[in-house]
């Protein structure tokens, strides 16, 4: 545990990520604007952290560090992902995560803005409204207790989708249709995947390290599952009918036959007896759970991997109880299709690293409801993606700061909580992050002498 003040740590971290800035004068406000966004109250536009940070003469100045500041949205990544990989113990695979998110938006003529699907509309009226969309991956990372994790943003990019003209010929059409084909979410995902197995590789010694790579089911397709890269697992969640079969040997393969005997769908599977069930522990928010699961190895999917070898894990649902007294309900069943360097992975292994895939959730809503992710009002087509870019990095600083100075634990650094809050908290919130970097900031600001 290092002996420094967060706001210490804060600032030497951020300056580490601004090297690639060229400017020296770009990388100062780099390092401020960062420690203005994480603590400026809401709404969080770069208006209110330049107000926070009492600098109103430099207004024009932090906005053009967005809009005119040649930088760039991955290589502010590099040092995070090689401070996340150095947290990741030796012996164990790194567990990532992948998915994409929605910020709403009011106006249609910003930039990267388009209709999408509201995704709390209930599934029988669909709603749509105006948002622009991101794509996150990000590294599970751990102090000393490896049963709490949290989900360090390594990547969040900018997806727009690609929009067409009023009136188009038929061959343009056609262009458009194959344009949308390479900038779909799934071929995005694909393509961040491989920089993040690149990163990795640069690291000495990161070439051999398992990298295992978490996503829910709308990655579940030939796009993103087929021939990823060395030292690679995927696991994705599949539909309860998707059909598998069994692998057959090259001997008996005749013609264009290649597939074996079609197995059971994994609903069928999930309730047959001919499948043995295994039990696994877990902890969960703190408790041990019970994983009961079916697995059946070495199958084909048709569909999306073709002869790629695959796992199949079923997942029983899990008991959980909405009061102390009341009947037990359960939650939907799993079924996860594993892919890629299968034989260098357990399937606990993989199950555990579906189940931290619930952090990358728990990451959107720390940064969209307490940091404004997508809040900045920024018209600008190089700020649309640099500041939420920006925010997801100083969000990733600040947990791997919680990690490395406190171990990830509330501590005495920390005040003492409400006495109605009587629930056991082992880490801190990002609220208690933030509001200790602001009470440093205040204490720094008292402490400076006065120029007259």
């Amino acid at each position: 545990m290092e002996n420094k003040s967060l706001l210490v740590w804060l600032r030497a971290f951020l300056a580490t990520l601004s090297v690639g800035i060229k400017d020296v004068r770009s990388r100062k406000r780099f390092v401020t604007i960062g420690i203005g966004l994480l603590g400026a109250s809401h709404p969080k536009t770069i208006t209110s952290a330049i107000n926070f940070l009492d600098m109103v003469f430099h207004w024009s100045a932090f906005y053009k560090l967005f809009s005119r500041s040649k930088w760039d949205c991955e290589g502010i990544f590099g040092p995070i992902i090689q401070e996340a990989v150095s947290l990741c113990p030796v012996y164990d695979p790194i567990i990532s995560a992948i998915d994409d998110t929605l910020v709403r938006k009011t106006g249609k003529k910003i930039p990267g803005t388009a209709y999408a699907r509201d995704p709390i509309s209930p599934p029988f009226h669909v709603n749509l409204v105006i948002g622009q969309r991101y794509l996150e991956t990000t590294i599970m990372c751990h102090g000393s207790d490896p049963n709490s994790s949290r989900a360090v943003p390594v990547a969040f990019r900018h997806a727009p989708p690609v929009k067409a003209g009023k009136v188009t010929s038929p061959e343009e059409e056609q262009i458009l249709k194959e344009e949308k084909k390479k900038h779909n979410m799934s071929v995005r995902g694909r393509q961040q995947l491989f920089s993040l197995r690149g990163a990795i590789d640069a690291i000495p010694g990161g070439y051999d390290r398992v990298l295992i790579q978490s996503a829910d089911g709308s990655f579940a397709n030939s796009c993103f599952l087929t021939d990823p890269p060395h030292n690679t697992v995927i696991v994705a969640r599949a539909r309860k009918d998707t059909v598998f079969v069994e692998p057959l040997c090259p001997e008996q393969r005749k013609g264009n036959r290649k597939y074996g005997q079609r197995l059971p769908s994994p609903k069928d599977i999930l309730a047959s007896d001919n499948y043995e069930t295994r039990t696994m522990e877990v902890f969960k928010h703190g408790r041990k759970l019970a994983v009961h699961y079916k697995c059946v190895q070495n199958v084909r999917w048709p569909g999306a991997t073709h002869d790629q070898p695959c796992n199949l894990i079923v997942i029983k649902p899990f008991p959980y109880r909405l009061t102390k007294n009341g009947r037990t309900l359960y939650r939907q069943p799993a079924f996860l299709v594993v892919t890629g360097a299968i034989n260098k992975i357990t399937i606990e292994q993989a199950i555990r690293a579906y189940l931290l895939r619930w952090e990358i959730e728990v990451s959107f809503r720390d940064q969209k409801a307490i940091l404004g992710i997508g809040k900045a009002q920024v018209w600008n087509k190089d700020s649309v993606a640099k500041v939420p870019a920006f925010i997801s990095a100083c969000y990733a600083a600040l947990l791997l700061a919680s990690i490395r100075l406190y171990d990830d634990k509330r501590n005495e650094a920390f005040p003492t909580r409400e006495r109605w809050r009587n629930d056991p908290v082992t880490r801190p919130s990002l609220r208690d992050l933030v509001r200790l970097m602001q009470s440093e900031l205040a204490e720094e600001k008292k402490s400076a002498p006065d120029v007259a």
